[in-house]
């Protein structure tokens, strides 16, 4: 896959998830869903409280890559959300 490729499948990806974030009312964020864990371990949690787990647990993620890149002297550099933010509303 190359680059066109993987960005045009990740801006499906995430058009679907705004889709679907705007399809939920209240009732079905505070819902409960069932899980299944990689250990086997069975629970469940509401539909918010699962999204806050995507999205903090995907920042875990960043982070550890980002220290493993900086430790090998490929720094990627600044990855704050303000950072982010500045930039974006510079461009706009």
């Amino acid at each position: 896959m190359d680059i066109s490729a993987l960005r045009a499948a990740w801006e499906r990806l995430d058009a679907d998830m705004n889709a679907y974030v705007a399809g939920l009312d209240e009732d079905a964020l505070l819902e409960l869903a069932s899980y299944r864990s990689f250990y086997g371990s069975e629970g469940s949690y509401s539909r918010k409280d699962m999204m806050l787990h995507q999205a903090f647990h995907s920042h875990q993620h960043r982070a550890e890559a980002a220290l493993i890149l900086t430790q090998l002297g490929h720094s990627p550099g600044e990855l704050d959300y303000g950072d982010y933010v500045d930039v974006r509303d510079a461009a706009a």
